[in-house]
């Protein structure tokens, strides 16, 4: 990246009012693990939750499994 574009990415940094946006930023420069589970949808959180639940009780159908069944749906 030249020096253009690095004052340009300085300037939409600086001209930017999204505060979460600049915490990533920030994580990133400092190398830090960005965590958004906070910022995520309500519904999108539980769907997570669930499928995660869902994994631990073992209901689960291995992908190479699903895959094979579709497979032969589709022949």
């Amino acid at each position: 990246m030249d020096k253009k574009q690095k004052d340009e990415l300085i300037e939409l940094i600086s001209n930017t009012e999204d505060e979460v946006l600049l915490g990533q930023v920030k994580a990133i420069l400092e190398g830090n693990q960005i965590l958004i589970w906070d910022e995520l949808n309500p519904a999108l959180k539980e769907s997570i939750q669930r499928g995660l639940d869902q994994s631990l009780r073992n209901e689960v159908t291995p992908h190479a499994k699903v895959m094979t069944h579709l497979r032969s749906q589709l022949k």
